[in-house]
């Protein structure tokens, strides 16, 4: 049998020291193009796969140049994906503190869980735009939307339980009569 690569000879034995050892009868390649022992049993001359390359785009929202899958960067269309959830929470809970009325900064805003034993996961912009709106949703219902320091003063318990609770049944059933959860 011929080497694949080389077209030499293919032999069926090596000499190692003054041992005469027989190696496999299905080899391709000769002892030269595949050294005995050094378990190379990948294809040789392996094909290369080249990547799909797009061509070099502008997003229209930054003007970076990029070379990715679509006419958006993905900065850009991260931004998208997280502003249209972020949109949709807004429409269902509103757009400020339930409990100060504090709106100046989306990022000062956050939600808190009244009953922490039913929390399935965080409700950060993350999870609010990598998960099914149905899975948000359901997990929203379980909490008050509030400011970052309304939710330092409710663990610190400067701000009562019984508060709480009363603000979320209230805010809850308003939403649950006008069936505009959805």
């Amino acid at each position: 049998m011929n080497c694949i690569k080389c077209n030499g000879k293919v032999e069926n034995f090596v000499w190692i020291g003054e041992k005469k050892k027989i190696i496999s009868n299905h080899r391709k390649y000769c002892i030269s193009c595949s050294p005995f022992d050094e378990h190379n049993t990948r294809k040789l001359e392996r094909q290369k796969i080249e990547k799909a390359i797009y061509p070099e785009r502008t997003c229209p929202i930054c003007g970076k140049k990029h070379n990715k899958r679509g006419f958006v960067c993905q900065v850009c269309s991260f931004n998208l994906k997280e502003e249209k959830a972020y949109n949709k929470v807004k429409e269902l809970v509103g757009r400020k503190c339930w409990i100060c009325g504090y709106d100046k900064s989306k990022r000062s805003l956050c939600f808190h869980h009244v009953h922490p034993e039913n929390k399935n996961f965080g409700l950060t912009i993350r999870e609010i735009s990598n998960f099914s709106w149905e899975k948000v949703k359901n997990e929203i219902q379980k909490c008050i939307f509030i400011c970052n320091n309304c939710h330092g003063e409710i663990h610190d318990n400067l701000i009562d339980k019984n508060t709480i609770e009363k603000l979320w049944n209230d805010f809850w059933i308003k939403i649950r009569a006008c069936s505009s959860i959805g």
